[in-house]
């Protein structure tokens, strides 16, 4: 079976994703100048007292990920994100599954959460570590594809079940 990314940053072994602030740092880490990215393309986030990142303005993000339903229901979306381990988006990668195993990566074209430049950028340093090529399929999706496009996401995952 292979390794299926959706709309995910892909950091190389020994460097951390590091999404405290998504784009600048992950920017950084996969080689896009953090000037190409605009603040006003970052979602806010926030580190709790026990570590955990949240998203302190949900219009924003809602506006940012959820981009392809109306902003009300984006809203009510982003009032259901769940925290997430800063700690986990801070750590260097140690295993590299990609390494392994082959990649499939869906990538979201409307994606303004990680854009498709840094999305690919991903895609290409993987291609790189591991001398083979991913295996892309690319929707005009936002960020929360699963949700907002399931259809799409469940026939790429089907095809890829019938061809593993």
């Amino acid at each position: 079976m292979d390794l299926c990314a959706v709309p995910a940053g892909v950091p190389p072994e020994g460097q951390s994703p590091n999404f405290v602030n998504p784009h600048t740092l992950m920017a950084e880490e996969i080689g896009i100048l953090q000037a190409s990215l605009p603040a006003e393309s970052l979602v806010p986030t926030a580190v709790d007292e026990n570590g955990w990142i949240y998203y302190p303005n949900l219009t924003r993000s809602a506006q940012l990920s959820f981009t392809d339903f109306p902003l009300e229901e984006g809203i009510v979306w982003a009032k259901k994100l769940v925290k997430h381990s800063a700690a986990s988006f801070a750590t260097p990668l140690t295993y590299s599954g990609y390494k392994d195993v082959p990649v499939s990566y869906l990538l979201c074209t409307g994606d303004r959460t990680i854009p498709a430049g840094i999305q690919q950028k991903g895609i290409d340093m993987v291609e790189r570590e591991t001398g083979r090529v991913v295996d892309v399929t690319r929707i005009d999706s936002d960020h929360v594809a699963p949700l907002s496009h399931p259809e799409a996401v469940v026939e790429w995952m089907l095809k890829l079940a019938k061809a593993g």
